[in-house]
C-alpha cells in the first residue's frame, strides 16, 4: 500500500513561496533524489502548471537542473482539476470523485505518492487521506502569503527531524490519531511554533540567517502561543490595550472583551510568552458573511518583532475554519502607520461608506456579563 506524503519548503512563520525561498545546492539535490524515489504525485491545476516548466529543457539550465527534469518527467502524475481537458505527458487527469481515486492508487500501489499544493493538501486531509506531513524550514520570515496549512491542522505527533544542508530542516509528522478529524480551534493551523526541535536547532545554529532582524523575529514568534483568551486573561488583555492605545473613550473595553467572548461568532485571541504573559492579541468577529477585526495588539516591547502579523494571521485562520471568505477592519484615514502596517499583509483599502448610529446607552453600559 502506497504512503501519501505532503512536504513543502516553507518560511519560520508557516508560508510557502518557491520564488522567495529558492533551495540551495543541498537542498535541490535532496529534492532530485526524493523525486526519483517517488512512485508519483498528485497536483492541483495550479502547481501542475507552474511545474511544466521542467516538461523542457532551457538552455540556460545546469546539470542539477536537467537532472530534475528528467526525474520529474519520469515520474507519473495525477492531475485534479475539473477546468483543464488535457494534461501533459505521463500525467492523468482526474476529473471526478478525489477521495475514491486518491484511495484507490494508495490501496493499488506501492512506495511514497507525494501531494503538491497546500489547497489540494488541505482536500486530502480532510479527507483523512494523507499519512504524513514534511515541513522544511527555511530560515525566512515572509509576512504573507500562502500557508502551509491552508485549513485546520490535524492533530500531528513528531516522528524525525533531519538537518538538510546548512539552511534547512525538516521535521516529519504523522496522525496523532487516524480517526481524528482536523481540530475546530483558533490554534489549529499554522506553523508548529512551539516544537522544541525547531527551536534548540535555531538555538545551537544548525541554519544559517539571511537576515539578522529576521532571525531574531523568528525566535521571538517561535517562543509565542496563540489561543483563546479564558476569563483570567481579561486584566492583562485590558491593560494591553489601553497601553497600545485602542481604547477609545466612548468604549468600555472590559464590556467589549466579555461581549466578544460570551458570542458564538466571536472571540479575542492571545499571543502568550514562556513566561504566560500576554504578548499580543485581536478581537475577531463574524456576521455570517462577512469577518471584522479589532484591537489588533502587540505589547510596546514585542512590536516590530510580527507579532501583530502573527495575530492577524490567527485571526484570519479562525475565520477561515468558519468558513468566512472575507475580512475587513476599520482605520481612521489619518493613521497612515498603521494603514502601511496592514498594506503590506495585503489588505487593500476599499471605496465605501460607513455609516453608523448608537443604539442607545443601555445597551452599551449593559451588553453582557461574563458567564
Amino acid at each position: 500500500m502506497a504512503k501519501l506524503v505532503f512536504g513543502l519548503s516553507q518560511s519560520l512563520d508557516g508560508y510557502v513561496d518557491h520564488l522567495e525561498m529558492r533551495p540551495g545546492p543541498a537542498l535541490f539535490r535532496h529534492f532530485i533524489e526524493h523525486v526519483r524515489d517517488l512512485t508519483g504525485s498528485v497536483y492541483g491545476r495550479r502547481t501542475y502548471e507552474v511545474m511544466r516548466y521542467w516538461d523542457e529543457d532551457g538552455p540556460e539550465w545546469s546539470a542539477e537542473q536537467r537532472d530534475f527534469a528528467a526525474a520529474w518527467r519520469r515520474q507519473p502524475k495525477w492531475v485534479v482539476s475539473r477546468s483543464l481537458k488535457s494534461v501533459g505527458p505521463n500525467a492523468t487527469l482526474v476529473d471526478d470523485d478525489l477521495e475514491a481515486v486518491i484511495r484507490g492508487l494508495k490501496a493499488q500501489l506501492v512506495g511514497e505518492i507525494a501531494v503538491a499544493g497546500p489547497g489540494l493538501a488541505r482536500s486530502l486531509t480532510d479527507l483523512g487521506l494523507i499519512d504524513e506531513y514534511r515541513l522544511y524550514f527555511r530560515p525566512f520570515v515572509l509576512g504573507r502569503g500562502t500557508p502551509f496549512f491552508a485549513g485546520p491542522r490535524p492533530p500531528l505527533r513528531l516522528v524525525a527531524s533531519d538537518p538538510i544542508g546548512e539552511d534547512t530542516i525538516r521535521l516529519t509528522y504523522v496522525l496523532l490519531n487516524h480517526a481524528t478529524r482536523p481540530m475546530d480551534c483558533a490554534d489549529a493551523s499554522g506553523p508548529l511554533w512551539v516544537e522544541a526541535v525547531v527551536l534548540e536547532s535555531f538555538r545551537d545554529g544548525l541554519l544559517g540567517w539571511k537576515r539578522p532582524k529576521a532571525a531574531h523575529d523568528a525566535r521571538h514568534l517561535m517562543s509565542l502561543t496563540v489561543r483563546s483568551a479564558v476569563a483570567e486573561d481579561e486584566q492583562e488583555v485590558v491593560a494591553l490595550w489601553r497601553a497600545c492605545d485602542l481604547v477609545a473613550s466612548y468604549n468600555d473595553p472590559v464590556a467589549d472583551f466579555r461581549f466578544a467572548k460570551a458570542g458564538p461568532c466571536s472571540d479575542v485571541l492571545v499571543a502568550v510568552d514562556e513566561a504566560g504573559d500576554v504578548a499580543g492579541s485581536v478581537m475577531v468577529g463574524h456576521d455570517g458573511h462577512r469577518g471584522w477585526l479589532y484591537y489588533v495588539a502587540a505589547r510596546p516591547a514585542s512590536r516590530g518583532t510580527g507579532v501583530g502579523r502573527r495575530m492577524v494571521q490567527a485571526a484570519e485562520d479562525w475565520l477561515r475554519q468558519r468558513g468566512i471568505v472575507k475580512v475587513q477592519l476599520l482605520v481612521r484615514e489619518t493613521n497612515a502607520q498603521v494603514v502601511s502596517f496592514y498594506e503590506h499583509l495585503g489588505f487593500e483599502v476599499a471605496s465605501r461608506v460607513v455609516m453608523s448610529r448608537w443604539l442607545g446607552k443601555a445597551e452599551l453600559d449593559d451588553r453582557c456579563a461574563w458567564p
